[in-house]
């Protein structure tokens, strides 16, 4: 009788060696994830702070309320309105909103020498004020207040209008280091006007705009011809004659979220019943529009127009 081969498994030692070297592995390679994920957590957050800071000193300057500030005290207090804070710490007492001490390299700075906007290699000198954002960011910020903003003004004039923060995207964690959580940022001022009508979201709506352009290159077919005879009509896209009167304007086509938001304000911009949106819809021969406050898609070559928009 044959007798049956033993199973043959892995012997301790074996299974101790593997272990090891996965061990080996992981205490080499996961140093480096984990600070490369660091290291992107901060980018990101620091883009994310740096574009809320720039929109904020943008929607004031567009809804005319970035005016003559002779204090960071009162620009401040109007910032309050276009960003949410959670606590406002005044030149006496900067620590409240801000750590200590700030790693330049290896030397630290402390924060409480940092009490005007000649601390940023600006010859403002204005106080600095510190700001606790909800999203967690703690911010010293200091205003320009030379800024004239002549509703004339541009170039030169326009780019004095600025404000110079230093920020810790993490708030008191963590390293505390220039370069890493902790950066200086200067938000300046774009030459944003409104020519048309403002609204509080920042959207700045011009005039009804029409007129259709052609597009036939032989590749773009924009309607559909219900007698049978296939896609025709590529010779006459009103949507894309309507943006490119849009862009002639220094302006462009509402976005279909932008559109619901101008229904919010029809008293008024007294809006058509349809306007096109920016966005084209699947197949090539359709475009977003607003239909009587809703928003659907339209054969491109129907002669509707759109009213313009821009944003800072």
């Amino acid at each position: 009788m044959k007798q049956a081969s033993a199973k043959k498994g892995f012997t301790l030692a074996e299974v101790l060696i593997v272990l090891g070297v996965i061990g080996i592995v992981a205490a080499l390679t996961i140093p480096t994830l984990l600070k490369n994920w660091q290291e992107e957590r901060w980018k990101t957050a620091s883009k994310v702070f740096e574009n809320r800071l720039t929109e904020a000193v943008g929607q004031m300057h567009a809804r005319g309320r970035l005016t003559v500030y002779t204090t960071t005290e009162a620009f401040v207090d109007e910032l309050k309105n276009f960003m949410r804070m959670i606590e406002v710490c005044q030149n006496d007492n900067l620590s409240s909103c801000f750590v200590s001490e700030v790693l330049d390299d290896i030397t630290p700075i402390s924060t409480n020498t940092l009490s005007t906007a000649q601390s940023f290699s600006k010859s403002w000198g204005t106080n600095i004020i510190g700001l606790k954002l909800a999203n967690g960011a703690n911010v010293f910020i200091a205003y320009n207040p030379s800024c004239t903003l002549d509703p004339a003004a541009t170039g030169e004039e326009v780019s004095k209008c600025s404000v110079a923060a230093l920020y810790d995207t993490n708030g008191d964690s963590s390293p505390n280091k220039l370069t890493k959580d902790v950066n200086l940022f200067n938000a300046e001022l774009s030459s944003f006007k409104c020519e048309g009508t403002l609204l509080p979201e920042g959207i700045c709506v011009g005039d009804s705009v029409g007129g259709c352009i052609n597009t036939c290159d032989g590749s773009e077919f924009i309607s559909y011809d219900p007698s049978g005879s296939g896609m025709v009509f590529c010779s006459r896209n009103c949507w894309a004659g309507v943006k490119k009167a849009c862009a002639d304007k220094g302006m462009r086509l509402p976005t279909s979220a932008e559109l619901l938001i101008m229904t919010q304000h029809d008293d008024i911009l007294h809006l058509a019943p349809y306007n096109w949106a920016s966005e084209e819809n699947s197949p090539n021969y359709f475009a977003n529009i607003l239909n009587y406050g809703t928003i659907g898609r339209m054969y491109k070559d129907i002669g509707y127009g759109a009213r313009c928009v821009k944003t800072p």
